[in-house]
């Protein structure tokens, strides 16, 4: 719906800053950046998954130092798709290369993880990284020793994924999933560029009303909050005066109603005469 379209919308916005806003806290130069920019969105564009897991995948791989980051997550999602993946399953696989990255080596947890994610990927997975000497014997006891790096992990993602045949998978829009995700992808990345136009303009109204909106009204207030709080104090030191005015104003409501009965009564007795 509109409301979801326009949620996505303004987190692909803020995703991409964050992005960008990290790639250059990892030291990657300004330049790279911006081609970075446009590959995400591009396929983002072009495929099922959404902006910020992409984004956000690469960036964290760059902190790590990951070298080709931004090949392995589009690997990473090639993949993804030719096992029968989907947007929700690429999120898992996104953090179990994120997490193996960080800890330096596969481990039995995150393997768990992927291959739950996509099972139809495990045996592909091994048979690639025993052919590059990742390990030798038993998968699942060279893992347990540590002996399977990131690195190795990585290259194995990385030939399965630039495969031709899983690039076309993650590209397909001849699935319902492909051909909305698709569309859909089209339309927050309009949403996306009108906003960030209109991002500084947005921002610095925000920011006026905070700082500046929000006291004075917050300053209007508490001066009207004294003000009724010195007549409440005036009126309990008060009190005989007080009661005389009370008294004074109803009687002279009493007058009123009394005089207006009155001349009604007059005018009525003339019409009737």
């Amino acid at each position: 719906d509109m409301g979801s379209l326009m949620s996505q919308i303004g987190e692909a916005t803020d995703s991409t800053l964050k992005f960008q806003q990290t790639l250059s806290f990892a030291g990657v130069d300004n330049s790279t950046i911006n081609t970075l920019t446009s590959q995400t969105q591009d396929y983002a564009n072009k495929t099922v998954y959404d902006l910020q897991t992409i984004q956000n995948t690469t960036a964290q791989l760059a902190a790590n130092s990951v070298p080709n980051y931004e090949q392995l997550t589009e690997a990473a999602g090639n993949l993804n798709a030719v096992a029968g993946g989907n947007a929700d399953t690429f999120k898992s696989v996104a953090m179990v290369i994120t997490q193996t990255a960080g800890a330096g080596k596969l481990t039995t947890e995150n393997w768990n993880q992927l291959a739950n994610a996509i099972p139809g990927a495990s045996g592909k997975l091994q048979e690639a990284m025993k052919e590059n000497g990742a390990y030798t014997g038993n998968f699942r006891d060279a893992m347990a020793a540590g002996q399977i790096t990131a690195a190795e992990f990585n290259q194995a993602i990385t030939q399965l994924g630039t495969n031709p045949a899983a690039v076309q998978a993650a590209e397909s829009t001849n699935t319902l999933e492909g051909a909305t995700g698709n569309l859909q992808a089209s339309i927050v990345t309009l949403g996306q560029h009108i906003l960030s136009d209109l991002l500084p303009s947005i921002t610095s109204l925000i920011n006026w009303v905070a700082n500046s909106a929000v006291p004075a009204f917050e300053s209007f207030y508490e001066h009207c909050r004294q003000i009724w709080q010195g007549l409440q104090q005036w009126a309990q030191q008060n009190q005989l005066l007080v009661s005389i005015l009370g008294g004074l104003v109803a009687a002279l409501a009493g007058l009123s109603i009394l005089n207006t009965v009155t001349a009604f009564s007059i005018a009525v007795s003339v019409a009737t005469r």
